[in-house]
């Protein structure tokens, strides 16, 4: 009852409460560290991402391969701009384990700015094999085939973006 009560606060972007309830269980359930993934959420949600990632580090110490903890940490480093720590903490996780589009698809930008193109298209083409229908993964996937001289493939892969998304408003780039 108590973690409907906080999710619905959640849900309803009532942090404070939220966060109350997150507490009021782990000071009656203290082995219920995976609460600390909402408590992190909360914060994430706010933007204070130093106590988000300090929560989500609190899932690690129980669980250190915690897929979730590992990606939300990543993405704490990210919203801080923080590209080179943001792909260390992706770099933890298992490339299968991620079936998230749009987590693969900002592992992916995040590679690309940092011109690693060869890693950001393991991700963009993976973000178009969880999700076929993702316009921003394939347009990326695109580009990072561009960027590493591979022509037949852009070719083919901006060939299927038009296919797929006719009325994008990228297609005239994409032509």
């Amino acid at each position: 009852e108590m973690l409907v009560k906080a999710n619905q606060a959640f849900e309803h972007k009532d942090y404070a409460a939220a966060l109350d309830g997150y507490n009021g269980i782990l000071g009656k359930f203290p082995d219920a560290y995976i609460i600390w993934k909402n408590i992190g959420n909360c914060y994430f949600a706010q933007e204070q991402y130093d106590k988000a990632e300090e929560a989500y580090k609190k899932v690690l110490e129980k669980n250190v391969n915690d897929v979730d903890a590992l990606l939300s940490i990543g993405n704490c480093y990210f919203n801080r701009n923080q590209t080179d720590q943001a792909l260390e903490w992706y770099g933890k996780i298992q490339f299968e384990k991620i079936t998230d589009a749009t987590v693969l698809f900002n592992i992916g930008l995040n590679c690309f700015k940092s011109s690693q193109y060869e890693d950001a298209l393991r991700y963009f083409k993976r973000s178009t094999e969880v999700q076929k229908d993702f316009e921003d993964g394939y347009y990326q996937l695109g580009l990072a085939y561009t960027s590493l001289d591979k022509r037949a493939e852009a070719i083919a892969t901006f060939e299927q973006f038009m296919k797929l998304f006719p009325n994008s408003e990228k297609v005239a780039q994409v032509q």
